[in-house]
């Protein structure tokens, strides 16, 4: 995890406290967060060049594997998109996706070949092992994926970003928290590796569809400390807050219910998890 962590208020000892909180996630987590967060790219029209375009993540489940991101990385007929293995620096060409855009809901989901899942050796699938449907009202959460704006030379730079719920005014925004996460984004009061805000990204373009993750800070700062629990899909201004941004992301849930939605057969495993399923929503 390698730029920013909250903070509550401006004090030096915070400062420091954040920085090297930040300093141990990275050497601790970001070899995990590398191998499930996967780069989305856009190709020239001749496949010659490649820009950051959006960020996913993998899942398994009853023997079929999904890449999971968000469905509006696929509108506007966007050039060839590609899916990268940043280990075994392959790229792999994204196709037949399916969407799910319902009211609050903005998922796509691409159900890949076994030719696909064997380019992407190296990579982490996420299972129902690594989810977490209880999400506790005060918790510490993280996302992480490949924002444009740091991703324009050829080194890769990856986000991870420490944060709470946001709790300000919702007017404006289109939230449902029945499926939906608010998190911050402040650039005001974040810090990165070297104590200051320098390097972070003010757009989280390109961020879309990566992994929202609960930190369980009964556990050391570890892999094992992690539980994904949602799918980031946009970030919104705040009136008034030129450095606040509030990320939204879809449920976990929202998504298992998706699924089931796309692939009826699911139904079963996912009850044999103690998941019902809201077919209401």
């Amino acid at each position: 995890m390698d730029r920013t962590d909250p903070m509550d208020d401006g004090d030096h000892a915070d400062v420091n406290l954040a920085t090297e909180y930040t300093r141990l996630a990275q050497r601790q987590l970001s070899a995990f967060l590398g191998a499930t967060c996967v780069r989305v790219t856009a190709s020239s029209a001749d496949d010659s060049a490649f820009r950051s375009h959006a960020t996913a993540s993998l899942f398994s489940i009853a023997g079929l594997n999904f890449l999971v991101t968000a469905a509006h990385i696929f509108d506007d007929n966007p050039p060839s998109l590609w899916a990268e293995n940043v280990h075994g620096k392959k790229r792999i060409r994204i196709d037949g996706h399916r969407r799910w855009t319902h009211g609050d809901i903005d998922l796509g989901f691409v159900q890949l070949r076994d030719d696909f899942v064997a380019a992407l050796d190296g990579m982490r699938f996420l299972t129902m092992q690594d989810v977490e449907l209880n999400i506790p009202l005060e918790g510490i959460f993280a996302i992480s994926g490949f924002p444009q704006e740091l991703n324009v030379a050829k080194d890769l730079v990856a986000l991870g970003y420490m944060t709470t719920r946001y709790d300000g005014p919702t007017s404006g925004i289109n939230y449902n928290p029945k499926t939906q996460l608010l998190l911050g984004y402040d650039m005001s009061f974040s810090v990165g590796e070297d104590g200051t805000p320098a390097g972070m990204p003010d757009s989280l373009k390109g961020m879309s569809g990566c992994p929202v993750w609960l930190v369980d800070w009964s556990k050391p700062l570890d892999p094992s400390a992690l539980r994904v629990v949602g799918v980031q899909t946009s970030t919104v201004r705040v009136g008034g807050a030129p450095h606040l941004r509030v990320v939204k992301a879809t449920r976990w849930e929202g998504l298992v219910a998706c699924l089931v939605h796309l692939f009826p057969e699911l139904e079963p495993v996912f009850n044999l998890h103690g998941i019902g399923i809201d077919r209401t929503r």
